[in-house]
């Protein structure tokens, strides 16, 4: 969570997504129905980006994290955003030589080409579209200059819980908006330099002192994570001993990495 909400600072959502609330295994935001399409999408992202870090802590994650969005006026998130939005594909046994599908429907959903979507409510309907309807071309925040006003300010809920087992699927592992990836193995000696870029980079030389153990190494991946910036990481034993090296393309924010090495105790 603290890494979501680092990167709605970081993309300028706070003022359009709102948390509001943690509940068990589900988390509750507020957005602006004009950012609903854009926000619902880099949330899932964000919020599935450590497993696209398998290495993390040294081992594989086996089961797929995964979300499932679903958005109402109110806390019961009625209507699942991707099964509005992507749909769920139909195995070839529900569907006739023309393609149409056999099997029987809800109310709430229809077929469309090889897929099984559940209905837009009208609501929704000025702020949502079909994946094969719309192409969000731009990913960034708006200008500063865009005074674009929404239809309404009314905000609506996105309850981001657990997900469905018929969405994992080579789509969600995509990782169209991944970030970098950050990573500290149990055994550092094991970190592959990548080949130095021709261009110069700014390198933050940083001593850690706090003992090389698993749960310290597990603190480091976390502030790496956290401090994410533009300035490779050195990182240097008490020894003089190189632990990570700037070939190795961690990138931090010094400010933000020394204030939460010295909160973890590392420094």
């Amino acid at each position: 969570m603290c890494y979501v909400d680092k990167q709605l600072r970081k993309h300028d959502l706070k003022k359009d997504c709102r948390y509001v609330l943690t509940v068990h295994d589900e988390v509750v935001y507020e957005v602006r129905p004009h950012r609903l399409q854009e926000v619902v999408r880099l949330l899932d992202e964000w919020m599935t980006y450590p497993w696209k870090l398998p290495k993390a802590h040294g081992r594989n994650w086996v089961v797929p994290l995964l979300t499932e969005p679903g958005i109402d006026i109110n806390w019961k998130a009625r209507y699942d955003y991707f099964k509005m939005v992507d749909g769920t594909p139909v195995e070839s046994k529900f569907l006739d030589e023309d393609g149409n599908y056999i099997g029987k429907l809800k109310k709430s959903e229809y077929f469309h080409k090889g897929r099984i979507y559940q209905a837009i409510p009208d609501f929704l309907i000025p702020h949502i579209k079909r994946a094969d309807e719309f192409t969000l071309v731009n990913k960034e925040p708006p200008d500063a200059g865009d005074e674009t006003t929404p239809e309404s300010d009314s905000n609506l809920t996105v309850d981001v819980g657990p997900p469905p087992s018929d969405r994992i699927s080579s789509q969600r592992s995509g990782a169209e908006l991944a970030e970098p990836q950050l990573g500290v193995k149990n055994d550092i000696s094991k970190f592959k330099d990548y080949e130095k870029p021709d261009v110069e980079i700014s390198v933050f030389r940083f001593v850690f002192r706090a003992p090389m153990n698993e749960l310290n190494l597990r603190k480091l991946h976390a502030i790496s994570i956290l401090a994410e910036g533009t300035v490779a990481l050195r990182l240097v034993a008490n020894t003089g001993s190189i632990i990570i090296s700037e070939k190795q393309g961690v990138m931090v924010n010094p400010e933000e990495f020394t204030v939460l090495s010295k909160m973890f105790g590392l420094s």
